[in-house]
């Protein structure tokens, strides 16, 4: 039994990795967006900036935990920041969409529909994380 555990969990690790800094990624980018709603900007700069830095978080978190990449090389690095950032900006422009439908024009709560959208871009951003970033097939 404690071997077929352990098999489960080496097998799964990535995506278990994934979900526990996911959700961090998640709880700063919700936290930031609601900090930055109490100190006056409106819900569209709030997303952005919460996104800011929710990426660095998420980009430095799976690197090293998720997909344990021990790239070094500075060329591969900023060839994965770049794809990184690019694929983030995919699911940023979602979440806009959701954030205006929502929030802008049917006036449901920022917050929740935050939450919701972050759902969402958790899911996508694994896959994109997994095809796209972190992919160093040569």
């Amino acid at each position: 039994m404690h071997n077929k555990i352990t098999q489960l969990l080496k097998k799964y690790k990535s995506t278990i990795m994934y979900l526990i800094f996911g959700f961090l990624t998640m709880v700063i980018s919700v936290a930031t967006f609601a900090i930055f709603i109490q100190i006056g900007f409106d819900e569209h700069m709030s997303n952005i900036l919460s996104w800011i830095i929710a990426v660095i978080f998420a980009f430095v978190t799976n690197k090293i935990f998720v997909f344990e990449d021990k790239e070094k090389e500075f060329k591969i690095v900023v060839n994965q920041i770049i794809k990184f950032f690019f694929s983030r900006l995919f699911t940023l422009f979602l979440e806009e969409a959701i954030i205006y439908v929502f929030v802008t024009r049917l006036n449901y709560g920022a917050i929740f529909i935050k939450l919701i959208a972050q759902i969402i871009v958790i899911i996508l951003n694994y896959i994109l994380s997994k095809k796209i970033a972190f992919n160093n097939k040569k």
